[in-house]
């Protein structure tokens, strides 16, 4: 992106899902079973030589909701 090292998709989406499974406390054989729907990527995230601090938001929703 214009020459800017940006973070794969894959791995923001890995972010998230680690995320969620921590936040429930789930067991391994739970944490196969997590799926994310109706992602949005609000912006890049562009990673320099500095640190840099992402922050996930998420909801829980009832399945069928």
């Amino acid at each position: 992106m214009k020459g800017q090292r940006v973070l794969p998709g894959v791995a923001y989406l890995e972010l998230a899902r680690a995320a969620v499974v921590q936040a429930l406390e789930l067991a391994a054989s739970q944490a196969r079973d997590v799926r994310l729907e109706q992602v949005v990527f609000a912006q890049p995230v562009v990673v320099g030589d500095a640190r840099w601090r992402c922050t996930l938001r998420s909801c829980r929703r009832t399945v069928g909701r």
